[in-house]
């Protein structure tokens, strides 16, 4: 007879499922060694020893291990969903923000073109315009305040 002693993982190896293992290799042996007294049926019945009770027992296992693996798999594939979906969020997240600091920067560099090229401190402090329309005043102020609010956004 072959050795019947199975090394199960230790998730699988529940007692009822390494006793069905164990006793289906002893039938197994006994079929292939032509020993039919190994599967007499006794009366009453012992369901750990008769071979009937014994491969119903291991096709009902079957039959439930089977159905938890496939909740596990759906579970699983639920879990992978809502992990793609919380990376794409991030990813959006990240790009918005790499796109506020590209916007945050160009109005940055406008305002500083604008100082630099024509606004002028004259006595006092006062800022002095040299050479300005109304409208290059109202697009620096603009940028200033789209700043100041942007600004505002990233301390929040």
């Amino acid at each position: 007879m072959a050795n019947t002693d199975t090394t199960l993982p230790p998730d699988v190896a529940e007692a009822k499922v390494l006793r069905i293992a164990k006793r289906l290799i002893a039938l197994s042996d006994a079929a292939a060694n032509r020993d039919w007294n190994e599967f007499s049926m006794r009366v009453p019945a012992e369901p750990e020893r008769d071979a009937d009770l014994v491969l119903t027992s291991a096709a009902q296992e079957l039959v439930s291990l089977a159905e938890e693996n496939a909740r596990l798999r759906e579970s699983a594939q639920q879990i992978e969903r809502e992990c793609l979906e919380a990376w794409k969020q991030a990813t959006h997240s990240r790009s918005c923000a790499k796109v506020a600091e590209a916007e945050r920067d160009a109005l940055k560099a406008r305002i500083a073109e604008a100082k630099r090229g024509r606004l002028t401190y004259g006595p006092a402090g006062i800022v002095m315009v040299a050479g300005m329309t109304d409208e290059n005043i109202a697009e620096i102020v603009g940028a200033a305040v789209a700043l100041l609010k942007l600004e505002d956004g990233e301390r929040e």
